[in-house]
């Protein structure tokens, strides 16, 4: 059984993607990004580790959506981060996953190892925390240098394309 460390898991978040989200933050990140607010998260060994099965077991206890965060997912447990990918995947074909990573898009796409990941994600948020360029106002991302990608349409015509919210009937 593939066990991975996790800095935790969060139920019903409407922060971290769109819709009702479980979040699994992945630990470990080495991009350090000033003003991180997820410091705690970047040390690899962080948190508890788990089985990807009891992972599973835990965010699919409900019909929630699933986001994936850290850390930074893509880093030191890249390979496990996939296999997790992979069964969220298979399990529930329908389940919509979000991403956030450090790397920017042409990073992602160049790496032969990232690419395999890209395959189950729905929606990326890409790009490394600037803080001069935080705002309180941006939906989903903390910069404005993060992109928020459809991560298949963009494979399926060669370049980004970029999420857009929904308008909000109030």
């Amino acid at each position: 059984m593939t066990k991975m460390y996790i800095s935790g898991i969060k139920h019903d978040s409407i922060v971290d993607g769109q819709g009702l989200r479980n979040v699994i933050f992945v630990s470990g990140c080495w991009w350090s990004c000033k003003g991180c607010h997820n410091l705690s998260t970047h040390d690899p060994k962080h948190g508890k580790e788990m089985t990807i099965d009891e992972i599973i077991d835990d965010v699919y206890s409900d019909n929630n959506d699933i986001t994936i965060s850290g850390g930074d997912p893509l880093t030191y447990q890249i390979s496990r981060t996939i296999e997790l990918l992979k069964k969220l995947k298979q399990i529930r074909p329908s389940v919509n996953i979000w991403l956030y990573t450090g790397y920017q898009w042409d990073e992602l796409i160049s790496d032969s190892n990232i690419v395999k990941a890209l395959q189950y994600i729905d929606v990326l948020v890409d790009g490394r925390y600037v803080k001069s360029q935080k705002n309180e106002d941006l939906i989903f991302k903390g910069s404005f240098n993060q992109n928020i990608i459809m991560v298949q349409e963009s494979l399926a015509v060669g370049h980004i394309v970029l999420w857009e919210s929904p308008e909000i009937m109030l």
